[in-house]
């Protein structure tokens, strides 16, 4: 439990889904003795970390891209060094 001085670091995420969808998604948390809160955070926290490395491997590839058409090893160095 946070210290009654420090501010929550959590908050409130307020969504439209379903009700059908609702229904399920609690019963299937609920056969897992998890909370939707749980299995919403660890889905949005497996989202994050795809999103990153999606990115990562955009900017990888664009870099790679500019390396091969390079004619000029020190413009590279140069362009990893911004």
């Amino acid at each position: 439990m946070p210290h009654p001085t420090t501010p929550s670091r959590e908050t409130t995420l307020n969504i439209r889904v379903d009700a059908r969808l609702k229904a399920e998604f609690a019963l299937a948390a609920e056969a897992e003795n998890r909370t939707g809160s749980e299995v919403l955070e660890s889905l949005m926290r497996e989202y994050v970390e795809e999103a990153r490395r999606r990115r990562f491997i955009r900017e990888a590839r664009s870099a790679s891209q500019l390396i091969s058409v390079s004619e000029d090893e020190a413009e590279v160095i140069i362009w990893g060094s911004v």
